[in-house]
């Protein structure tokens, strides 16, 4: 996958943690000892992420050459409370010049006692993707799943600026008491409350599609005519920045939303009213919410309640009008999939981390690598991905079958075995006459 121009650094912690090697490209001569490397880790007690990462930002700090795209893969079993904060520190303290820098953290949550939502927090500072890895031997293909994300990257360094147009004179006259009611998901930062909100963006891939969906509130407002000039209003100012891979220099694009006014005694054409895009995207991101507080419901052991919204939000979605059917059955199969996991036991195992893998994928539009209908995975992530899994199935068909000894001994020498046990069946037939007629005495002689 990684060829001589990607470099690669190995680091472990537990209690404390360990740099195993600097970077080094990924030449030939280098694979056979990065393995060798990876080969000889052993688990050891304690999970100090926060030395682990450490060690990553001094590594990615003092390097001379950069890559065009870096990123950083934490992989944890364990818990470590609070190393968000303290990782958020680190970057805003000792390393304040990485803060800058579009690197990614990709976190990769295995194992029974690991702390989903801290990794997920880890993945956000720099606005990587958590991935929770179910079965261990499936840690490979999530790997390959955030390497093909990192191979399809076309731009860095995105901003997404939202501005309230509150100077615009209609603006004033008709939304003036308007205000952003709700938005879904942890990318937004509101700069300056009801006027101004941003994203940022570390990373975007090749044929990715990135919707973000917020709330506003207009209250009623009592009109009976409209003047022409009047209709069309600019509601809001949208405008985009972002660095082309391999460039030092920004693209911009504006947009402006415009909406179209109408009285209450006016007719108002079908097809104006709903924006299939807009409404699958509303839809995805209430598909999340719904899970967010089923999560939250049942980590308090209140399982009905969590119940309650899943079921409700499967009715809204059975009301809604988008014509994607494809995509709305794979919210709604996730939104049954998530009543079976916030179930009394269920939740307990494995329930609580599949749940939560659901949420964040559909709020960040994240590919969850193994998944067969992902619709957020890009063709590039689901060919490496399938590419894989094709490989370890055909050492599977290679391998060859480990037969019990006994049979591959008869397999060599049919015959032989044959003879030989039927031998032994004969020599038991005898001992059995001989030990009846002792067994009819001591009968006899007793009873």
């Amino acid at each position: 996958m990684l060829n001589e121009n990607d470099r690669l650094s190995l680091i472990t912690f537990n209690s404390y943690a360990k740099q195993l090697c600097g970077l080094k490209k990924v030449s030939n001569l280098n694979k056979e000892t990065l393995q060798a490397i990876t080969n000889s880790i052993k688990a050891y007690g304690g999970t100090n992420i926060t030395s682990g990462l450490e060690i990553a930002f001094q590594i990615l700090q003092s390097r001379k050459k950069k890559n065009s795209v870096s990123s950083i893969f934490l992989l944890s079993d364990g818990q470590d409370d609070g190393a968000d904060t303290k990782i958020k520190n680190l970057l805003k303290i000792t390393y304040q010049q990485l803060q800058e820098e579009s690197f990614t953290i990709h976190s990769f949550s295995f194992g029974s006692d690991h702390d989903c939502p801290l990794m997920q927090k880890i993945a956000q500072i720099k606005d990587g993707s958590f991935y929770f890895v179910e079965k261990n031997d499936q840690v490979d293909e999530f790997f390959i799943d955030a390497l093909g994300g990192l191979f399809s990257v076309v731009a860095q360094d995105l901003t997404i600026k939202i501005e309230i147009n509150r100077q615009n004179q209609l603006f004033k006259k008709f939304f003036k008491n308007s205000y952003v009611s709700k938005t879904y998901g942890h990318m937004w930062k509101i700069i300056n409350q009801n006027q101004e909100l941003r994203i940022n963006i570390n990373q975007i891939f090749s044929g990715v599609s990135k919707d973000f969906i917020f709330e506003m509130t207009i209250p009623k407002f009592e009109i009976k005519e409209l003047q022409d000039f009047e209709r069309n209003l600019e509601t809001i100012n949208v405008q985009l920045t972002a660095r082309p891979v391999d460039s030092m220099l920004q693209t911009l694009k504006e947009s402006k939303l415009v909406l179209t006014l109408f009285t209450d005694n006016e007719q108002v054409a079908q097809d104006s009213e709903i924006n299939d895009n807009v409404e699958f995207n509303y839809i995805r991101v209430k598909t999340a919410q719904a899970i967010e507080e089923a999560i939250k419901y049942a980590d308090k052991n209140q399982y009905n309640q969590g119940q309650y919204l899943l079921s409700d939000m499967l009715k809204q979605i059975e009301k809604s009008h988008p014509k994607n059917q494809a995509k709305l059955q794979v919210l709604k199969d996730d939104l049954v999939q998530c009543q079976q996991n916030v179930q009394p036991q269920v939740y307990q195992i494995q329930g609580r981390y599949q749940a939560y893998q659901q949420c964040v994928s559909h709020y960040n539009q994240q590919s969850q690598a193994v998944r067969l209908n992902d619709m957020y995975q890009i063709p590039l992530q689901r060919q490496m991905v399938q590419q894989q899994q094709q490989q370890k199935q055909q050492q599977v068909w290679n391998k060859p079958q480990q037969l019990p000894q006994q049979t591959i001994q008869l397999l060599q020498n049919p015959q032989q075995q044959i003879y030989q046990q039927q031998q032994q069946q004969q020599q038991q037939q005898q001992q059995q006459l001989i030990q009846q007629p002792q067994q009819q005495q001591y009968y006899n002689n007793h009873y």
